[in-house]
């Protein structure tokens, strides 16, 4: 009967080996510790920005509503939409270069033999952003050595990681404010050749406004129509008791009676006045009634767009005072939370995760490994001594 491989005698075979079980394993750990010594050390310096505020600066706070309406994958609030934004903006090349130029990188002990365009390419990869649920933005920034790095160069690393973090921020800062500047100049722009535009009609319907009053006397319209309206009353009033007096003195005298013919001429000349009223042609100030529902038309039409362009105007020039203002303004507008300070200890190589993991790794696998060649050597013993 065949005999079988059992996990006891596997691990018999395994407890032969152990002296070379551990030496491997503390073979493979020297080597990775041995590793560590040379490997680049990196640094990392820790800041956080405030969210931006919803209520700050006029022009940029509709520059970061209207570009970040634009970012909002997430579905997240408008807070969050900005702090994404700014994120974004972390990452750019406008940041990038103002990062390599205020910290003169290209005399730096760690990138001075990389050409500029690189370099630029490279910081970007220098930062860890992560944007909190409540808007907070935490900045780190990673700087690394290269290999076998000496006193010196790790010196440059970890001054360099908190430098690079606040630097960052600054032209963070700076790009949004150029951003603001750069809105409220075309915004003014924009106002200033509205407001042009709006001077020009607001010309032309004052010449039309003052051609209509000219051609049709009109002064102030509403005030002579009530005083021709008043004047027609009066005088139809007096035309109808003059009337009225006319008939009695005809049944109380004869036709050719002086009485008749004085009251026959009281009669013609305020019917003559009250008519000439009402055509308008009584002096230059006169309107005619039957025209006043077309001139009121007219009349309220042009002073109307005369209005409403006069007001146009004056929101157009109270926008452009406010924007030459705010283009003129060069206030921070990124409130830091914590600003980076120097590391005191390298971030990585982490000597005692390492140690640990790769005792740990190591160990598995060389025991998996001495545990397949111990099964394969069992199996081929007894498959030699059936034989």
């Amino acid at each position: 009967m065949a005999e079988t491989i059992t996990f006891e005698s596997i691990l018999n075979r395994l407890k032969k080996k152990k002296s070379r079980i551990a030496i491997l394993i503390v073979s493979i750990v020297a080597l990775i510790m041995a590793f560590t010594f040379i490997m680049p050390y990196t640094y990392m310096a820790n800041s956080s920005i405030m969210p931006p505020e919803k209520t700050s600066g006029g022009s940029l706070n509709s520059f970061l509503q209207n570009v970040s309406g634009m970012i909002d994958l997430a579905g997240g609030g408008q807070a969050d939409s900005r702090s994404k934004l700014m994120k974004s903006i972390l990452s750019s090349r406008s940041v990038a270069e103002k990062v390599y130029d205020k910290l003169d990188l290209k005399n730096n002990i760690l990138f001075k033999e990389y050409k500029k365009q690189d370099v630029i390419a490279y910081i970007p990869t220098l930062f860890e952003v992560e944007v909190e649920k409540s808007g907070i933005i935490m900045l780190n920034g990673l700087v690394p050595t290269g290999y076998l790095p000496n006193d010196n160069e790790k010196k440059a690393a970890s001054e360099l990681s908190y430098k690079i973090t606040n630097v960052a921020i600054d032209a963070l800062n700076e790009v949004l404010v150029e951003k603001n500047s750069s809105t409220a100049r075309n915004s003014k722009l924009y106002v200033e050749n509205e407001i042009k535009k709006y001077k020009k009609e607001l010309d032309s319907v004052s010449t039309q406004l003052e051609q209509f009053q000219s051609d049709n006397k009109v002064l102030a319209l509403e005030e002579q129509t009530t005083a021709i309206v008043s004047q027609v009353i009066e005088l139809n009033s007096l035309l109808t008791e003059t009337k009225t007096k006319l008939n009695l003195a005809k049944l109380e005298y004869s036709e050719n009676s002086p009485q008749v013919a004085a009251l026959e001429s009281q009669v013609e000349f305020l019917q003559k006045q009250s008519n000439q009223l009402q055509a308008g042609n009584d002096d230059e100030f006169s309107i005619s009634l039957n025209k006043v529902p077309k001139l009121s038309r007219e009349y309220l039409e042009l002073f109307r767009d005369k209005k409403i362009i006069m007001n146009v105007l004056t929101y157009l020039e109270t926008q452009k005072h406010q924007e030459a203002i705010q283009e003129e303004k060069d206030i921070p507008v990124v409130q830091v939370l914590d600003t980076a300070i120097e590391p005191r200890f390298k971030y990585s190589p982490s000597r005692g995760k390492i140690l640990f993991i790769s005792t740990f790794i190591s160990t598995v696998i060389v025991l998996l490994i001495f545990m397949i060649v111990s099964y394969y050597e069992i199996r081929k013993e007894i498959e030699t001594s059936e034989i």
